[in-house]
């Protein structure tokens, strides 16, 4: 085998969760393969895609979709996991994040309907999905969409996969959710969503989480309409004025779905910014770059 010094730095990448998802590996312990420590990172990532894709007929999601209306159904520890921090965000927040949003993504031309799943009633909210020992059941019909708290939650599972092999620095990016190994320092380029280099802003961190979310419409149009990713859930509406939020934490699954909670609160994000030890940077085209929380 060859050590690992000799191939280093080296990253790979492959297409899951509807993104592009490379891992890369810049040191390791003597005897380590960072071949093989890369090939376990990207099956934890294709296990969570399995379970948590909208698009998959058996995957976790779609089960949901299709049967929890109707009885309790049992999911992997993963998917409940996920759900389990989906469901304490959405009630810390006050529905500003809300994974039961997928009616109007499908509205928008941003996912297909569900196979066999019953449209949605439009009452649904977070409120009705319920977490019974190992299975999850909805109060009434409605569609999931764990999207990219998945995405952060993989790019965690990808890198603790690169540590229980001997990884000491790297990274795992999963289009927008980067995840860092190692006390660094990584350069990191924060983007204002629209792709202007005269707008980033760099930060240096060291082990930790960055996911980046902007609301600035889609070029994709649906309906003549520009297509919108992100709702405020209180309001049942789109999120605006435009904007981009990045946001810093220990783990890419709160850093990804803290996102969606500052471009909907704002200001008023800060006690969940602490709770979770993370720190936001928001830019529009107002105010530029601004900080908030912990480390502001």
């Amino acid at each position: 085998m060859r050590s690992c010094l000799a191939s280093l730095p080296l990253e790979r990448a492959q297409p899951w969760l509807g993104t592009r998802v490379a891992i890369r590996v810049d040191r390791c312990r003597p005897g380590a393969s960072a071949q093989r420590a890369i090939s376990h990172a990207f099956q934890e990532v294709a296990q969570v895609h399995a379970l948590m894709s909208f698009r998959t007929a058996d995957s976790d999601v779609a089960r949901l979709n299709r049967e929890a209306h109707r009885h309790a159904v049992a999911v992997d520890r993963h998917t409940l996991a996920v759900i389990h921090a989906a469901r304490a965000l959405s009630h810390a927040s006050e529905g500003a994040f809300d994974i039961t949003l997928a009616g109007r993504w499908v509205s928008a031309g941003l996912l297909p309907p569900p196979a066999g799943a019953p449209w949605p009633d439009p009452a649904a909210s977070f409120r009705d999905v319920r977490i019974e020992d190992d299975a999850v059941r909805f109060l009434r019909p409605l569609w999931i969409d764990l999207g990219g708290i998945a995405k952060g939650y993989a790019a965690d599972c990808a890198a603790a996969a690169l540590r229980r092999h001997g990884v000491l620095e790297g990274r795992v990016d999963a289009g927008g959710d980067l995840v860092t190994l190692g006390h660094g320092p990584h350069c990191i380029a924060l983007h204002d969503g629209r792709g202007r280099s005269d707008t980033l802003a760099l930060v240096e961190i060291g082990e930790g989480a960055v996911a980046t979310s902007s609301n600035r419409p889609d070029v994709r149009r649906h309906n003549g309409h520009a297509a919108v990713a992100h709702w405020d859930g209180r309001r049942g509406d789109a999120l605006g004025p435009p904007c981009s939020v990045s946001v810093l934490a220990p783990e890419g699954l709160y850093a990804d779905a803290l996102t969606k909670v500052v471009m909907a609160m704002g200001d008023d994000a800060l006690p969940l910014l602490v709770r979770h030890g993370a720190v936001a940077y928001r830019h529009d085209d107002v105010h530029g770059w601004r900080s908030l929380g912990a480390a502001a």
